[in-house]
């Protein structure tokens, strides 16, 4: 076994045993060339070494007095390369244009581990670009770490990611040659948005980052949030003497829709709630329905036959699954919907919610999406309150906590 030793360069300079012996000792010329490692004024007369790596680390093909450099063939000699760089990589730098150049005619600055692109930056630059496209997927995606659960079949996506990997190439690029572009970022600490600018060669764009927080999800239901920003969870005091209807919740939307989230969550099954005049009233996940329900086709809710009435009608004890939940206190009438709880009571809803454990938008064949007044959308595990794939209307909501 050996071990190696290199320059700042990464030009393999040294080889010891596992003694720590030096066994083998190399030398290279500032373009790469093998010199006499104990007098530089002298070429390496050796014809046979240890290894064939060498300057950068790189392969010698001593034999022809070249290396090569992976993607093409270098001749340290000339200080050109056999074949010219497809990439351009700096065309605001006019030395870039020598397409068979080695790093821009400067050797003690940059390497060019792929033969591509030079610099010692290079990895930086790949590295900075694949992060770029994956946080542009990231925001385009409400915070979605996990690539699997993205919207791939929304084109803004794809936009996101294009963008994250420009300016990932762009931000690499910059640390390596600050002077080559103007960079400028801004945040308004009075806002919940912050904004960022950047200009490259005469091109500039600007971006915003809204206040939501960065949340993972897997096909089992799991999943997670980091939370950024300064977001803080809403409380909730409980009230000394109840106010109004106690069936009916008093509070704000963001809360009622929290406190749904929990309860489904808790239940292991979907949950369903009305915006009403009177509060917000969450339904029973259970519940009898008097209705034959032994051809009814797309119900994603347990149905269990419980008997036979007088009149002949059947009864069914419906339970709701992670899947699907019924709304057994809801009546329509022409375009109006009505919340009935017996003996006479009716009131009007203006809202219907209800959950989707797997974090999705309202499918197509979610009731009531199309009455005129309705507000109907899908409260997430994960804390997001989603509208149709049309509107696309998504957002936070934030987590509660319940004090005395």
């Amino acid at each position: 076994m050996y071990y190696t030793y290199t320059d700042y360069l990464g030009s393999l300079i040294a080889l010891t045993n596992e003694s720590g012996t030096v066994v083998e000792r190399y030398a290279y010329d500032p373009w790469g060339a093998r010199r006499n490692p104990t007098n530089w004024t002298q070429t390496d007369n050796r014809t046979t070494w240890i290894v064939n790596r060498g300057y950068t680390m790189h392969e010698h093909l001593d034999a022809f007095s070249i290396i090569n450099m992976n993607g093409r063939v270098y001749d340290p000699l000339t200080a050109q390369f056999f074949s010219p760089d497809p990439f351009v990589q700096a065309p605001g730098n006019w030395l870039n244009f020598n397409r068979y150049s080695y790093c821009l005619n400067n050797p003690f600055r940059y390497t060019d581990p792929t033969g591509y692109v030079f610099g010692i930056d290079d990895a930086v630059i790949i590295a900075l670009t694949i992060v770029g496209a994956y946080l542009g997927g990231v925001s385009t995606n409400k915070g979605e770490l996990n690539p699997l659960h993205w919207d791939y079949k929304n084109p803004g996506t794809y936009f996101g990611i294009a963008v994250g990997a420009f300016f990932g190439y762009v931000g690499g690029y910059w640390l390596f040659n600050p002077d080559a572009l103007s960079v400028s970022f801004g945040i308004s600490l009075n806002s919940q948005w912050g904004s960022a600018a950047i200009g490259v060669s005469g091109i500039s764009t600007t971006g915003g980052m809204s206040n939501w927080n960065f949340h993972w999800s897997t096909s089992a239901g799991g999943g997670g949030t980091i939370p950024i920003g300064e977001r803080k969870p809403i409380e909730i005091p409980i009230p000394e003497k109840p106010k109004g209807d106690s069936r009916f919740f008093q509070g704000n939307y963001y809360e009622a829709s929290q406190l749904l989230s929990h309860v489904s969550r808790q239940d292991g099954v979907e949950r369903m709630m009305y915006e009403t005049d009177r509060g917000y009233y969450f339904e029973e996940p259970n519940g009898y329905l008097f209705n034959d329900l032994s051809n009814v086709v797309g119900m994603n809710t347990k149905n269990t036959f419980w008997g036979i009435r007088e009149d002949g009608g059947a009864i069914y004890y419906v339970q709701s699954t992670i899947n699907g939940t019924y709304p057994f206190s809801i009546e329509q009438h022409n375009q109006y919907l009505y919340l009935v709880l017996g003996m006479g009571e009716r009131f009007n809803i203006y809202g219907v919610y209800h959950t989707h454990p797997g974090n999705t938008m309202l499918s197509l064949d979610d009731a009531f999406q199309n009455m005129n007044g309705i507000c109907v959308k899908a409260i997430g595990w994960d804390g997001y309150s989603r509208g149709s794939y049309f509107d696309n209307n998504t957002y936070y909501i934030p987590e509660i906590l319940v004090k005395p």
